[in-house]
């Protein structure tokens, strides 16, 4: 829809009657048209219009013919704010609505509730592997140690689930009762050993898992469309479940780097490309 600048409140030029200057388009936009009307131009955005465009307009005084030049941009694109948080590396990010959201990082878990102007530390002080939110109450916070921690009150405050002895990497429940983990397993027998990874299903939020995949290479995500249909990154790979997480079976074999599932069981890859 078309948008109106008024030019000559914008530029006030100290001293000078309105009715000795004129306003002409000095470099037109490129994706609509402008028009002077009267003290104003008038943008109109054009079919190749996307978020962005700008117009050059130039201010001549009559009296003496000098001329001001003024930038009018039109933008659509989001604005962004850098937050950052003094001596932490920043692991993970979940919002739950416009204003709280959860900042996992290496020192502890984060909240905000004014969309991320300010965050407040919680009480869990450990190293977060990830953060999921079943709702605006409900949620799961995966630290190291193997420690799970779920919260009943948006995280106000957090209960620490049954000890699990694995690092735990990733973290995705479907219902308030059933979830699912991945996890590497390290031998300390003669030092740090890797020893592959695993998805582990819980049917009674977290108090008892159980392995539903094994392999000896890395897991690095999982998600679910729905309560039946998910998908897990493996090594690179892309593997699907259609039964609530039983069995696992291999979909893309290609160097897959990151997944995002949509409740349309759309579900959106980012390859990588070996040109070598």
């Amino acid at each position: 829809s078309p948008v109106s600048i008024q030019v000559l409140d914008n530029d006030q030029l100290c001293g000078v009657e309105k009715s000795d200057l004129s306003i002409s388009i000095h470099m037109p936009p490129r994706f609509g048209q402008a028009v002077i009307n009267n003290e104003s131009i008038v943008y109109t955005p054009g079919p190749e219009y996307k978020d962005y465009d700008e117009l050059i307009y130039q201010v001549t005084r009559a009296t003496d013919d000098s001329t001001f030049y003024g930038l009018f941009s039109l933008s659509d694109r989001p604005e962004f704010t850098v937050q950052k948080i003094a001596g932490r590396n920043l692991t993970s990010l979940f919002f739950t609505d416009d204003n709280t959201g959860f900042l996992g990082t290496d020192g502890g878990l984060y909240r905000t509730t004014n969309g991320g102007t300010t965050w407040n530390a919680s009480l869990l002080n450990y190293y977060c592997q990830d953060i999921f939110f079943l709702n605006e109450t409900k949620g799961f916070a995966a630290m190291d140690w193997g420690k799970i921690f779920t919260t009943h009150n948006g995280g106000i405050s957090w209960e620490l689930l049954p000890y699990l002895e694995k690092t735990v990497l990733n973290v995705f429940f479907t219902s308030e009762t059933t979830g699912f983990i991945a996890v590497s397993d390290y031998s300390d027998d003669w030092g740090p050993e890797y020893l592959g990874s695993s998805i582990l299903k819980t049917e009674d939020g977290g108090l008892n898992w159980r392995e539903v995949f094994k392999s000896p290479e890395e897991l690095i995500d999982i998600q679910f469309a729905n309560p039946t249909t998910g998908y897990a990154i493996l090594y690179e790979q892309l593997f699907m479940t259609s039964d609530a997480g039983e069995t696992w079976k291999l979909l893309l074999g290609q160097s897959v780097k990151h997944l995002d599932v949509t409740a349309e069981n759309k579900v959106f890859a980012v390859l990588y490309q070996n040109e070598s």
